[in-house]
């Protein structure tokens, strides 16, 4: 539904009569050059008890720059609209979309097909003290579920029955507790019958080995001292930050980005990890910041060990308030605000950068706990080790560039930055700094550039550097550029209209685009824009263009150069060539004026005979 909604700020979109049964997940196509909020409702609220679904939606770098993105269901919402009439006997209800900050293309809802032989999914199997488990299941029944029971049976090495647990009665999905006394190495079947003495299966049974737990690591990352083993996280702040330039300091492998405030504000939370083993905090100070994303105003690192569990412990006045926990599309996790100190949590089983940010405007976050379990606490979980540091090229920026995705990482044991564009079928490509088109300072084959920061322009994309030095990467490879910008290393940078604003945090310089080359194009990349659908327009006389020019091109002489321009679309790429490039240029600023952003000077239409 919907296309091309624009934001709708605090007013509400009405979608009518859609159909709310065994919803599996519910995509939304956004964009939007700031992150933003999307909630789904069955009233005009982003309240918990009509909540049907919400996200935190990432900035995408434009309005028009479109990404999917799922948001987090709560079915429990749905459930009692079902018993209140809210939804219809054929499943189908009115439902409230507001697009907070983003705008919306358009969403889709994906159903699940039901299944009644074997309604349920034994998910995950956890290991708990004194051979007991902890089993999570979900429900994919067409009707309303009714009890059922959960079995386990622990079988000796022998392949003998050893335990068995009948008395575990569930309804729905959910994690339930399991009562077993299982030993080490037992051998478990866990099955879902309609009842012991039926013994009809409602799923899948499934196997698993159970391992006496050992106890977990924690590890809090806190302004409160008293928790933190020594480490000083208060060097995670700053009051002047803008939300897009890193943090000057990284505290036990913790870093982030943009303005994280430091304020007073009590709260006490009770952790309780997988053993159940309770953790009592009180703390008198958090870190106070508005929305992000894994690019603005977030704390980030990548977890020790895995299988773990990361905890943000917050408070939020309401429910955009809220909390996220990001470390891919598939995995991640928001809780909204609004119900005094809280905590999303999101279980970890890979070795990448978790990321944690906030929705929009402000809350207190007090801690991000890590709890790294023992060995053998869940299925696929290997034993501790103590292990030298990877060499992990860490996500530091995402951004867009032709339509491609690009990140930024930099190296955790070398500290070497890269420049990676996605390609179609999940292929990664580095763009390489070995040689250049052209340099503004001397460099060797190999040199390495530290950059700190991308951002697009027309159809290029900027790097900036320390040494004050941007590096202009094109479509084609052969016709990067090394500029020398500035006196200053070049920590952050955006690009606005014909500028470049970049600064090292303490200072700040403005370079227009032009110094940069940002008007010029050469033959190779000429080229390459051309196969793509660029126009090349000859500005100079029609009798000049009669005696020679270079094929594929189109003679509008410099003179009637407002007029001839009216047939070409604002979006459309252009490349003015004349002589020798000075009626060229003066075409460039003559389309800009008119409105035309992508145009380019090639200089002498020889260049491309």
């Amino acid at each position: 539904g919907g296309f091309d909604a624009g934001s709708t700020a605090n007013e509400w979109m009405l979608y009518k009569s859609v159909n709310l049964e065994y919803i599996d997940s519910f995509i939304a196509r956004v964009a939007g050059r700031n992150a933003g909020m999307i909630y789904v409702s069955f009233d005009k609220s982003s309240k918990a008890e009509n909540l049907i679904a919400s996200v935190q939606a990432d900035a995408t770098g434009g309005w028009a720059a479109w990404t999917e993105v799922s948001l987090n269901l709560n079915p429990s919402v749905i459930d009692a609209a079902k018993a209140s009439g809210k939804i219809d006997k054929d499943g189908r209800g009115d439902i409230y979309i507001q697009t907070n900050g983003v705008n919306l293309d358009y969403f889709r809802i994906n159903h699940y097909v039901p299944n009644d032989d074997n309604p349920y999914i034994i998910e995950k199997v956890l290991n708990k003290t004194d051979g007991n488990l902890k089993v999570t299941v979900t429900y994919r029944g067409s009707a309303a579920p009714t009890d059922a029971s959960l079995i386990a049976a622990a079988y000796d090495s022998e392949g003998a029955l050893d335990v068995i647990n009948t008395d575990t009665v569930i309804n729905g999905g959910g994690e339930y507790d399991v009562a077993l006394g299982a030993s080490d190495g037992s051998r478990i079947k866990l099955f879902v019958w309609k009842s012991p003495q039926s013994m009809i299966p409602l799923a899948e049974p499934i196997e698993h080995t159970y391992s006496t737990p050992v106890e977990s690591e924690i590890e809090v990352i806190s302004l409160n001292s008293a928790y933190t083993g020594g480490n000083d996280y208060s060097k995670l702040t700053s009051g002047t930050n803008a939300d897009s330039t890193p943090l000057d300091s990284t505290v036990n492998g913790v870093s982030g980005f943009g303005l994280w405030k430091v304020v007073d504000s009590t709260a006490k939370y009770t952790y309780k990890d997988i053993n159940e083993t309770e953790y009592n905090y009180e703390f008198t100070q958090a870190w106070q910041a508005g929305g992000g994303n894994t690019t603005n105003r977030n704390f980030y690192f990548t977890p020790k060990k895995v299988p773990c569990k990361v905890s943000a412990v917050f408070q939020g006045s309401e429910a955009a308030r809220s909390m996220k926990i990001w470390q891919s599309d598939d995995v991640n996790t928001e809780m909204p605000g609004g119900t005094g100190t809280a905590a999303a949590s999101l279980e970890i089983t890979e070795k990448l950068p978790v990321y944690v940010y906030g929705g929009s405007s402000n809350k207190q976050l007090y801690a991000i706990i890590v709890e790294y379990y023992g060995s053998a606490k869940a299925d696929g979980a290997v034993d501790e080790q103590d292990e030298e540091p990877e060499d992990f090229d860490r996500p530091v920026q995402y951004a867009t560039w032709n339509g491609k995705d690009v990140t930024l990482t930099k190296n955790d044991r070398t500290g070497e930055s890269k420049v990676w564009a996605e390609l179609p079928e999940g292929m990664r490509l580095r763009l390489q700094t070995d040689t250049f088109y052209s340099s503004d300072v001397p460099h060797s084959y190999g040199d390495k550039y530290n950059i700190n920061a991308l951002a697009e322009c027309k159809d290029r994309l900027y790097a900036a550097c320390d040494g004050g030095l941007v590096i202009m990467f094109t479509d084609c490879a052969k016709c990067y550029q090394l500029k020398k910008a500035a006196d200053i290393d070049l920590k952050h940078m955006t690009i606005e209209g014909d500028v470049m604003i970049a600064g090292d945090g303490a200072s700040e310089v403005r370079i227009p685009m032009s110094e940069l080359g940002g008007d010029s194009i050469e033959a190779d990349e000429a080229g390459v824009l051309l196969a793509d659908g660029a126009k090349l327009i000859d500005v100079r006389t029609a009798e000049e263009y009669a005696e020679d020019h270079a094929e594929g091109s189109v003679n509008i002489p410099i003179d009637e150069l407002k007029s001839g321009l009216a047939a070409c679309e604002k979006g459309d790429t252009l490349i003015f060539c004349c002589a020798s490039g000075g009626r060229a240029a003066k075409a460039v600023e003559t389309a800009k004026a008119l409105g035309y952003a992508n145009v380019y000077n090639l200089g002498g239409y020889a260049k491309l005979k």
